[in-house]
């Protein structure tokens, strides 16, 4: 059996297939069409919703609508209405194409072929079900998380009446200070739980359960080898930092050599200058595009084949040799 960071390893080798990122590709493209869609859709919706409230006959009329607090407390509400939905409708939609990737993966795997149409109906079933896990999930760190960093610098409004300009000054430090001390507390314990957060989209999609019996399937899986897990998060993020860095590194080496003909055009004056500044911007650009579409759609495939290699040796570790199932530990 495969440990785990040998396990990374050979994800990283899977995803170097070009049959497999061009498909990844599509869906990846896919899914940008459908998230502009529905950024359109609701950006019209509050662009009509904004006229139907306000009459915009007049310079003046506007003027004294805007100075209606019950008018623009009534469009607040709209707009915020509006930006919920639309974030809730995108985490769907990312939760539905995240399954369709990890199907797609997993077909890949087990049978070879690559097929679109299957995968995505394995995956549209469970969408909802990782969707409510996600939307759970995005909460609950939005709470622990950013709630107190904005609650710490609460005790500086009591000081702002009549106090001196010290005392509000080393109760901002120290509101600053404590935030992100918070944050940082945070952003630790979130990492010693990305072992279970890792395993929800697969389990979410290869087994039929629910949003919380899935979160309770995940922890059971991770209970089986937790270090292992966490070890095999650790080698994925420093595969991810270093090939980003190479990529980095590509991008400004390839800018050195682009740079030569703008500092010539610099020296024939403003208008040559200006052209050799517009050339190397679009031939910089259409280089970065080249590089940077197939680094992240590896990105992507890389993610998706460690989400779910790590589920099936989780899998295999939790049901124990030769298949069969562990069984539970009676307490006393």
């Amino acid at each position: 059996m495969p440990g785990f960071v040998d396990t990374v390893i050979e994800s990283l080798k899977q995803t170097l297939n070009w049959p497999l990122l061009l498909y990844f590709f599509a869906v990846q493209l896919i899914e940008g069409v459908v998230i502009g869609v529905i950024l359109v859709f609701f950006v019209l919706l509050g662009l009509l919703s904004l006229f139907g409230s306000l009459d915009f006959s007049s310079i003046q009329g506007i003027a004294q609508q805007f100075s209606n607090p019950a008018l623009l407390l009534n469009l607040v509400g709209i707009i915020a209405l509006l930006v919920v939905a639309f974030f809730l409708v995108v985490m769907y939609v990312s939760a539905l194409f995240a399954g369709w990737r990890l199907n797609l993966f997993n077909n890949f795997l087990k049978s070879k072929r690559l097929d679109l149409g299957r995968a995505f109906a394995q995956a549209k079933p469970r969408a909802f079900t990782y969707f409510k896990i996600d939307l759970l999930v995005t909460v609950i760190i939005l709470l622990v998380l950013f709630v107190p960093f904005f609650l710490a610098f609460l005790p500086i409004l009591a000081y702002l009446p009549g106090s001196p300009p010290s005392t509000v000054v080393g109760q901002f430090l120290a509101g600053i200070l404590a935030a992100f001390l918070w944050l940082l507390l945070g952003l630790i314990a979130l990492f010693f739980v990305s072992p279970v957060m890792f395993l929800f989209a697969p389990v979410a999609f290869f087994e039929r359960q629910g949003a919380i019996d899935s979160i309770r399937r995940s922890i059971a899986l991770v209970k089986t080898n937790y270090w292992g897990n966490l070890a095999f998060i650790l080698v994925y993020f420093v595969i991810v930092f270093f090939i980003n860095l190479i990529v980095n590194a590509i991008l400004r080496i390839l800018s050195i050599p682009l740079l030569v003909p703008l500092v010539m055009a610099g020296e024939s004056g403003a208008g040559p200058a200006v052209a050799g500044m517009l050339g190397f911007m679009a031939l910089f650009g259409v280089l970065s595009v080249i590089i940077l579409v197939p680094y992240v759609i590896w990105v992507v495939a890389f993610q998706i084949a460690c989400l779910r290699n790590l589920y099936f040796l989780d899998f295999s570790l939790f049901r124990g040799p030769g298949g069969k199932a562990r069984p539970k530990r009676r307490t006393k």
